[in-house]
């Protein structure tokens, strides 16, 4: 209370203060947000109505939770001049790759559209534990098993998911495959629980991978953040990659 971060009716008050009906105590904290990678947000393509954005793994789309200033939006703000943008779709936190977003709100809804019409085809590259098959095809519905975690999983009382995968590359030396996944349904960690139903998961993926301990504030936070997207579909997942450098480690 004497440094001023407890205050009674937005003011700084003495430890002895009794309160009383209607009094509004605030409490100001300082937070530093989690860092993100150092790697720049780079702008792919412009017009009128839509951006293109290549997205760093690491980066959320949009502020929420423990990320506020570190977050794609944000960035696209303060380092472009890019203001008021509306999502069309959406990439995990620690997914990259590219993004579309409207500079209007009709422009982000005519896309929306395209998307959730199946008018628009999105591929991932996911580098995945072992020798993938050639080409599979995984018709398993995921639902959310534990809503405290937020981890997905396959049962048969899920929502109908539909994952084709072909494998470019497998090396032999890191028995590892480099896959190829085409989503034809877009639920909340489709690829990275499909492939991990297949026996090949991600292989630096924190929730479902073959190391993975389930931080369940991280995985949470990407829920909440899917639904202050606003978007029907969930994310579809791809390849991660491991942040080496520290982004505007940002304290508010």
């Amino acid at each position: 209370m004497r440094k001023g971060r407890l205050r009674v009716n937005d003011e700084v008050t003495d430890v002895n203060y009794r309160c009383s009906d209607g009094d509004v105590i605030t409490h100001f904290v300082h937070r530093h947000e989690p860092p993100v990678t150092s790697q720049p947000v780079t702008i792919v393509g412009m017009t009128e109505d839509l951006i293109a954005v290549d997205k760093p793994g690491s980066l959320p789309v949009h502020s929420g939770g423990r990320f506020r200033r570190n977050s794609l939006v944000a960035v696209l703000a303060k380092e472009h001049g890019l203001f008021d943008l509306h999502t069309v779709h959406r990439l995990d936190r620690l997914t990259s790759g590219l993004l579309l977003l409207g500079r209007n709100a009709a422009a982000a809804e005519r896309m929306r559209q395209e998307f959730e019409g199946g008018g628009v085809q999105k591929r991932y590259l996911a580098r995945v534990v072992g020798c993938f098959p050639a080409e599979l095809r995984v018709e398993q519905p995921l639902r959310v098993g534990n809503a405290r975690e937020a981890l997905v999983e396959v049962h048969p009382e899920g929502k109908p998911s539909v994952t084709v995968m072909r494998r470019l590359v497998y090396s032999e030396a890191e028995d590892e495959s480099l896959v190829l996944c085409m989503p034809e349904t877009g639920r909340t960690h489709q690829i990275r629980v499909h492939l991990q139903w297949a026996g090949h998961a991600i292989v630096d993926d924190p929730l479902y991978g073959p190391l993975a301990v389930p931080d369940t504030a991280a995985a949470a936070e990407e829920e909440e953040q899917a639904a202050a997207a606003g978007t029907k579909r969930g994310s579809e997942d791809g390849g991660f990659g491991a942040a080496a450098k520290v982004r505007r480690g940002a304290g508010e």
